[in-house]
Formats: structure tokens, sequence, C-alpha cells
């Protein structure tokens, strides 16, 4: 961090200090050290740039100087590209997983499940009626069971296939339930990021 101070050399001169210094070296390089940071200088050449004065009262601008060249920092240390990696992954990161779930596809799959649901349940409906039909019209009068083992047979299957169609239904149901809380959280996570972000 670069950080600026009045410092009184004495006789009442007041000089400003700064932890900020250009270095020199013997290649004719030029690094820039802030506090225990150093930075490598480049100078690129820039043209048709001028620095401009301007006079509120006589409402002119007038032509100071010319700008000549740029100057660009670059961190000369592991520890800056090492930061600088980590900020760039970081960002990434967080972008893959805010875009890789789609909320609605995970709702029209739950819906689709549910419809499902619905549809084997009047299949099975449909095929016990059926099978009913099927056995009153085979069946003689007289060897047709008169109710005995073939109504409890078809009570306790008709018991059974309604069970198997609520389980189902619910399995469904709770999925649902459960892809609905995970995209609230996540949706929650995504506005705190955003949050942390702009603090």
């Amino acid at each position: 961090m670069n950080r600026w101070r009045y410092h009184n050399a004495g006789n009442d001169d007041i000089a400003k200090q700064s932890n900020a210094h250009f270095v020199a070296w013997n290649d004719g390089s030029v690094s820039l050290k802030v506090g225990n940071e150093i930075y490598d200088v480049r100078e690129l050449p820039l043209f048709d740039h001028l620095l401009v004065r301007s006079y509120e009262d006589a409402e002119i601008l007038q032509s100071d100087s010319i700008i000549s060249k740029t100057m660009n920092l670059l961190p000369a240390t592991s520890a800056h590209r090492k930061i600088l990696v980590k900020n760039i992954t970081k960002k990434e990161k967080i972008l893959n997983t805010i875009t890789d779930v789609d909320p609605l596809e995970k709702q029209r799959i739950a819906d689709e499940n549910v419809r499902k649901a619905m549809k084997l349940k009047r299949q099975l409906e449909s095929k016990r009626r059926l099978q009913d039909e099927k056995w009153e019209r085979s069946a003689s009068p007289g060897f047709k069971p008169q109710g005995t083992s073939y109504q409890s047979y078809s009570r306790s299957m008709r018991m059974t296939m309604m069970a198997m169609v609520e389980t189902i239904s619910l399995l469904v149901m709770k999925k649902r339930l459960k892809s609905t809380t995970t995209m609230r959280k996540r949706k929650k996570r995504k506005l705190t990021r955003s949050n942390l972000k702009r603090c």
C-alpha cells in the first residue's frame, strides 16, 4: 500500500515523504518499490498526448507539456502472480457454479415425473378392471367363487397396486420438494456471493 506523510526536517521545512521509491538497476531497467513489494516498470512510447491546464477565470485551456511515454507496473515476485491466478480461478469457479444448474429444467423434470406417476396409476386401474371383467366372463355360474378366495385375492391385489402407486407418487413428490429446497439454497448462496462482491 502506498503511504504518504509530512516530515519536519528541523528548520521549519516540511517535507513530504513516501514509502514508494524508484530503483534504477545497472542494466538500465527500473523498478518501483512500495513498502516491501517490488514492481517492474515498463515504459512504452505514447504519441499525440498533451497535458492541458485549465483556467476557470479566463475559460481557456493551455497546453502545459507533451506526454511521450506511458508506464506499466508488473509484479516482480511470484507471490503477486499466485494471488492473480487465485483470483482468476475463484471468479471462474463462481461463474461455473452459478451457470451450471438450470432451475427451469429441474422443474420440468419434476413435473414430467408427476405426470408419469399419474399415467401409471390410470394404467394399473384400467388393467385391474379388464382382469375383473375377463374373470367374470370366463368363469361359469357354478364354478365362480362366491365371496371366497377370489374376492380376497382381488382386494389384496388392488391394495398392493394402490400402495405401489402411492409409494411412487410420494417418492416423486419428495424428489420434487428436495430439488425446490436445493434451488432455494443455491439462490440464497448466489445472492450472498453477489452481496460479498459488492462489499
